[in-house]
């Protein structure tokens, strides 16, 4: 049900799950994420400690501290997405790089070990892809967007349809200086169920180019109806643009 963004009614089948097993940690992640994505991210740290969610640490501006903890997930080999997403979020692009590229001597590496997972995209790849952008590597983001493309047509043309795809195709024309379409994939991706936090470009820096378009704005007014419809199925209260996760 999460993945259709019904998060209030998932969200106590995940408390459920986890009170049935506390020691199973898939239970645990399943109901940690849900919190996060409803925007509790002190329930995150309550649930799991502090050396458990960058995603948590990061949106509650303990920012070394996530680094930290992200560092030591990807050392592990346990996580390399939260790094990824981490240096993203924060415009860290440089230091993005250079870990990726510190790895892997070229994206060829980079996608024999990350493909992306089939049917939703590659995010990942589109963190990337941003970062080489910014950087004024033209070179590398022009084969980054290449790759990037292929992935998604390819998910496409074996019948994958979900808003985690649209919005990575969301990000691709973001990229590729296709504002409409973004806008269009954007849309779609909110009303199929996406829930980001109320600022979306807090989790999407990449549409901040896109923030006071009167477009954006109402796509964006739709996510929080959204994210609010599912908060109070939880019992929780709602938020607005103004209010920080």
């Amino acid at each position: 049900m999460s993945f259709e963004g019904e998060l209030g009614d998932a969200l106590p089948l995940s408390r459920d799950a986890w009170l049935a097993a506390p020691t199973d940690r898939s239970n645990r992640r399943s109901y940690a994420r849900r919190l996060a994505t409803l925007g509790e991210f002190e329930q995150v740290l309550e649930l799991n400690g502090n050396d458990f969610h960058p995603r948590a640490l990061s949106a509650l501006s303990r920012t070394e501290e996530a680094t930290i903890l992200a560092y030591d997930l990807a050392a592990s080999g346990e996580d390399i997405a939260s790094l990824i997403r981490l240096l993203h979020l924060e415009g860290r692009h440089e230091e993005l790089i250079g870990f990726v590229e510190s790895r892997w001597p070229d994206l060829d590496a980079w996608q024999r070990d990350f493909p992306g997972r089939f049917g939703v995209g590659d995010l990942n790849l589109a963190r990337i892809t941003h970062a080489y952008r910014t950087l004024g590597n033209d070179e590398v983001f022009s084969d980054a967007m290449q790759r990037l493309q292929k992935n998604l047509m390819f998910q496409r043309s074996q019948g994958a349809d979900n808003f985690v795809l649209l919005a990575s195709e969301a990000y691709y024309h973001m990229l590729a200086g296709h504002e409409d379409e973004a806008l269009n994939s954007l849309a779609q991706t909110i009303d199929r169920g996406m829930i980001t936090r109320p600022r979306m470009a807090d989790d999407w820096p990449v549409f901040r180019p896109l923030e006071g378009d009167p477009r954006y704005e109402a796509i964006q007014q739709r996510m929080i109806d959204h994210l609010n419809i599912e908060r109070a199925k939880a019992g929780l209260d709602p938020v607005a643009l103004d209010r920080v996760l």
